[in-house]
């Protein structure tokens, strides 16, 4: 049975492009962005109802997709997961991931959409790579009268926007300050002293890291730093080694790295010491791997912004408010954005380690938000509950507003 009267939605939604195993190519820096990606336009028919939306569960139990993927690498993927996770089972919610590990692509995130209506999910979480795949999802949800949020994401194509907020089965985004995070990593690193400077990453198109390339550009120029070098399409294992010792060796002025996405830090330290650098160059990035305790401890890295792996979670938790009517259209649209935290020490890493992501010792105590939590947004458990609560508790995320919340949860 479809699941859900039509809400007026308008919102706004990010979108990358991932093209992975393109052959990595070094560009000289220049002070212009990298080309947009293609626009995308398609017409929508349905007109949206002036109705608050209704309760869609019926005493049922939710199933919903998320279009990630439950994969064991890469921090926030692990952590996010877990989070996730626990969220699902706090909410009583059937939470069905991305069966497709072995595609990693905007056309996985397609079918994992197609998939999940199919077997008639009941909302969808998207964490989409391209903005004019966006444009297929919001068909296929819409078609299928299916809810659909976005988390990690915004749409900076005017023309894909448009589509997706006149779609009424939209709810919205969680997505993060990338360009203000990337900016204040840059101001870290100018404070090392670095003054030629290579920006590495991985593809371009992904709306993330284009946000964060364009803070660090723009940082640089602000604060004296010459960008030297933009180093893209690294992959996202060892094989990125040779390409980064081939940076250091055509540019050995460089004194200073912006990492747009911190995993190439361990590789970078082979490249250093296969070129003979025996101090390692200072490094700032986004997002937490798996190695940065290591990266950490040894000095490989000198300040990493990330943990924001509760995205995912608050939009779970305001897409089962909205298939239970918790919302009407005044509420929309959703444009929230999730803090991200900041390390730049071993102790600030122990301390993330123990309160945000002990799952080992405590799964359901110690994460960024805990099941008291998380029920406590839901309106199933709490019915005074609003957006601005969700909202608050995205935009105060860092490691002391987590430590603060949970003294004395163990």
């Amino acid at each position: 049975m479809k699941k859900l009267l039509a809400i007026l939605l308008s919102a706004v939604l990010s979108i990358g492009l991932m093209s992975c195993g393109a052959d990595a190519a070094a560009t000289p820096a220049t002070d212009s962005a990298p080309e947009k990606v293609e626009e995308a336009t398609t017409e929508t028919t349905t007109e949206a109802t002036t109705e608050a939306a209704a309760p869609a569960t019926e005493g049922k139990k939710l199933k919903i997709g998320y279009t990630f993927w439950d994969l064991p690498v890469a921090g926030i993927c692990i952590d996010g997961a877990n989070q996730i996770k626990l969220a699902a089972e706090a909410l009583g919610v059937d939470l069905v991931f991305n069966p497709n590990n072995d595609d990693i692509s905007a056309e996985s995130v397609v079918a994992a959409v197609e998939n999940f209506a199919a077997s008639g999910c009941d909302g969808v979480i998207v964490i989409n790579f391209s903005e004019a795949s966006l444009v297929t999802i919001s068909q296929i949800c819409q078609e299928n009268e299916m809810m659909f949020i976005q988390a990690t994401r915004t749409i900076n194509d005017e023309e894909v926007a448009k589509v997706v907020e006149a779609n009424p089965y939209y709810v919205g985004r969680f997505h993060e300050d990338e360009y203000g995070t990337a900016y204040s990593l840059a101001e870290e690193l100018s404070k090392t002293g670095a003054k030629n400077v290579a920006m590495i990453s991985s593809y371009h198109g992904d709306t993330a890291y284009e946000a964060r390339a364009q803070a660090y550009r723009d940082a640089c120029k602000d604060l004296g730093m010459n960008l030297v070098v933009e180093q893209w399409d690294l992959p996202d294992d060892a094989t990125a080694t040779e390409t980064l010792v081939n940076m250091l060796t055509a540019y050995p002025e460089i004194d200073g790295i912006l990492a747009v996405k911190s995993n190439y830090v361990t590789y970078l330290v082979t490249a250093e010491e296969t070129v003979g650098i025996t101090d390692y160059l200072p490094v700032v990035g986004v997002d937490f791997d798996t190695t940065l305790g290591e990266n950490i401890e040894k000095g490989q890295i000198t300040a990493v912004a990330g943990g924001h792996h509760a995205d995912a979670t608050f939009a779970l938790i305001t897409l089962v408010n909205a298939l239970n009517g918790a919302y009407d259209q005044a509420d929309f649209p959703l444009d929230i954005e999730n803090a991200m935290m900041k390390i730049s020490g071993p102790e600030e890493y122990a301390d993330y380690l123990k309160w945000c992501i002990g799952y080992d010792e405590d799964f359901y105590h110690r994460q960024n938000l805990n099941t008291e939590e998380i029920q406590n947004l839901c309106v199933l458990f709490n019915p005074d509950t609003k957006i601005e609560d969700i909202a608050e508790m995205a935009g105060n995320m860092s490691l002391e507003d987590v430590k603060k919340r949970h003294a004395g949860t163990f």
